[in-house]
């Protein structure tokens, strides 16, 4: 569940409410990384520092 609202935007304090972790730490166990779009994140970092 956790990873479906972050892919759907909820910021990580949101999720951590709604879900009921404490703190970010418990919280990261739940939430899957998306290869995809952390790759695209960071070719929009490169392209704006040249």
């Amino acid at each position: 569940m956790a990873t479906h609202l972050s892919r759907e935007g909820l910021t990580l304090a949101d999720i951590a409410q709604i879900t009921g972790h404490k703190d970010l730490a418990s919280l990261s166990h739940y939430l899957d990384a998306d290869d995809e779009k952390a790759l695209s994140a960071l070719q929009k970092i490169a392209r704006r520092s040249r």
